[in-house]
């Protein structure tokens, strides 16, 4: 993966699944009025800093297209290491859902 790719999140989900991080990043994506889907564009660009005045600044491609923040990559790979160690055959829909239960709850979802 590389900053500015721009992928489908189903294929973000399947690059997670596949433990092959290469770099610490962030997903933000055009703000949403619908639910998240598996075809749902996103985009992978690098964290905000921080100024001394605790001001968030984003990653200048965010700004200038208007992009807002989804995730981090930290929470993402919780969510599916999780999912996948309690079901090691969940789909990736089922992975979508543990990743919006996680950002509604602040929990994982359970798949027992």
């Amino acid at each position: 993966m590389h900053y500015q790719q721009h992928l489908a999140f189903g294929d973000l989900i399947e690059r997670l699944r596949q433990q092959e991080k290469t770099l610490q990043f962030c997903v933000y994506g055009a703000p949403q009025d619908t639910p998240l889907t598996l075809q749902t564009p996103c985009v992978i660009e690098a964290f905000s800093q921080i100024t001394d005045d605790d001001e968030e600044i984003y990653p200048p491609y965010v700004i200038q297209n208007g992009l807002e923040f989804w995730f981090s990559d930290e929470l993402l790979e919780d969510v599916v290491m999780s999912a996948l160690h309690h079901k090691p055959t969940v789909s990736n829909t089922e992975l979508l859902a543990a990743i919006e239960y996680y950002a509604e709850r602040d929990c994982f979802m359970s798949f027992d």
